[in-house]
């Protein structure tokens, strides 16, 4: 009997566990295998993503429901329970029962039909309790509380409690447990940003303007984006509206040579060569080839010439381009703290000790990559993510040990619809802080540096 919903989203979520597997590339790994019809894919899809991100609360209920903890269940066991739990308490539209049966049939499946009994048990006891289990409240324990309701790392509500307060913190969860809008950036030496929205109108798709940017779009009731007509013909790419304010900030002047020093895979790269009308030179760097590919391969379908690519580690200086370069940006690789609604399983996969070795890396990468930077040259920083420590901290420490750069005031790059909600530290502060309970956009943050004689 061919695999149902239920049976891949389980197969996807072990992976997650024992395998270190993205979520993502796991399910479309194990879907495109499998022959299932689309309501079923879109079952398990939503299935695995609604596992992940509910996984707390879920982990909650069943270390309750367990007289030993859930640390005493067999790991073939736990997916199945999580996946059943997740379908009985937010799918209302599948029954309570349908999900018990199909949890204690693919239990015996995966785990031996003794197991059935324990299974069958535990969910059954759930529907009879689901209305008395009730996490603890605000007011005994606000960060466990949040942690189980929203269902992120404690570690992560705690820090969020200490810097935005418990209002704010409420709005970060439930921000990033939303679905995310579907954006796409306009290829300005292709089409306007009407004429696309015209064309995608025309399609069916449900077509509105993204706000603070004059090249995005928001996209709903799309479907594979990648084949729809417009996105071959190289009229537009997928960006978040946050990265799509990168590229202006660097300001690349037209016939300049440029270098995206965390390119691929090449959204901001390529969008910086559309601002400089495909003039001049956009170098994009990375320590891997196949990112690298894909960078290319942006390039080619949007028609952009003027980008070129190489395989380098950031860490290490660039070796002949020291002093030539005219702009220089690090998107650095962050903790991603900032775009969890688009990552359904990162939350579980960060820990403090990693902001603390990605705040290495980054400075790593601009002490090395700032060498190639002419005087004159501006420099921007960016990170898709919220943390003090990989942000500010960064940039002070930069600044501090690195005197020949100096802040540049990075307003006058940013729309005034943006500005105007804050986020600057004043005026004529060189960066940015992005908040989705301020801007409405992902976290992100931006610094705007320029390097001095």
């Amino acid at each position: 009997m061919s695999p149902n919903a239920r049976e891949l989203s389980v197969r996807v979520l072990d992976e997650v566990d024992t395998k270190g597997a993205y979520a993502n590339l796991a399910l479309d790994r194990i879907l495109s295998e499998a022959e299932i019809d689309s309501r079923e894919r879109s079952l398990a899809t939503e299935i695995v993503y609604g596992t992940l991100r509910n996984r707390a609360y879920i982990d909650w209920v069943i270390d309750s429901l367990t007289p030993r903890g859930i640390d005493s269940i067999d790991p073939k066991l736990l997916n199945i329970l999580r996946t059943a739990i997740y379908q009985i308490r937010f799918l209302t539209r599948i029954p309570p029962f349908a999900a018990v049966n199909e949890a204690v049939n693919l239990s015996k499946k995966r785990a031996g039909r003794n197991t059935h009994r324990f299974v069958n048990g535990l969910l059954r006891s759930y529907v009879r309790r689901i209305r008395e289990l009730v996490p603890p409240s605000l007011e005994e324990d606000p960060a466990l509380s949040l942690s189980i309701t929203y269902s992120f790392p404690r570690w992560m509500v705690e820090r969020w409690l200490a810097e935005y307060g418990l209002g704010n913190t409420v709005k970060l969860c439930e921000y990033f447990n939303s679905s995310p809008q579907l954006t796409v950036r306009v290829n300005r030496l292709r089409a306007t940003r009407q004429e696309v929205a015209d064309r995608l109108a025309a399609r069916g798709i449900d077509v509105s303007l993204a706000s603070h940017t004059e090249v995005g779009l928001v996209l709903k009731g799309a479907s594979a984006v990648t084949h729809i007509p417009e996105f071959i013909e190289g009229l537009f790419t997928v960006q978040d509206v946050s990265s799509m304010l990168v590229a202006p900030v660097v300001n690349p002047r037209a016939g300049s040579l440029v270098v995206d020093a965390c390119g691929a895979p090449g959204g901001k790269t390529t969008h910086l060569a559309e601002l400089m009308d495909d003039t001049g030179t956009v170098l994009s760097l990375d320590v891997h080839e196949h990112r690298l590919r894909a960078t290319r391969e942006a390039a080619s379908r949007l028609g952009l010439s003027s980008i070129k690519t190489m395989l380098h580690d950031a860490t290490k200086e660039l070796s002949g381009l020291e002093d030539q370069v005219d702009a220089l940006l690090i998107d650095a690789p962050c903790s991603g703290l900032g775009v969890l609604n688009r990552r359904a399983d990162a939350r579980w996969r960060k820990t403090p000790d990693d902001i603390d070795q990605l705040v290495e890396l980054q400075k790593s990468i601009l002490d090395a990559m700032s060498k190639c930077l002419k005087p004159g040259g501006t420099l921007v920083y960016s990170t898709c993510t919220i943390t003090r420590e990989e942000n500010d901290d960064v940039i002070d420490w930069f600044l501090d040990s690195h005197r020949n750069f100096r802040p540049s005031a990075i307003a006058n790059f940013l729309p005034a619809s943006l500005v105007s909600l804050g986020g600057l530290r004043s005026s004529n502060d060189h960066s940015i802080r992005l908040l989705p309970f301020v801007h409405g956009t992902d976290g992100f943050y931006i610094a705007r540096l320029t390097r001095v004689s």
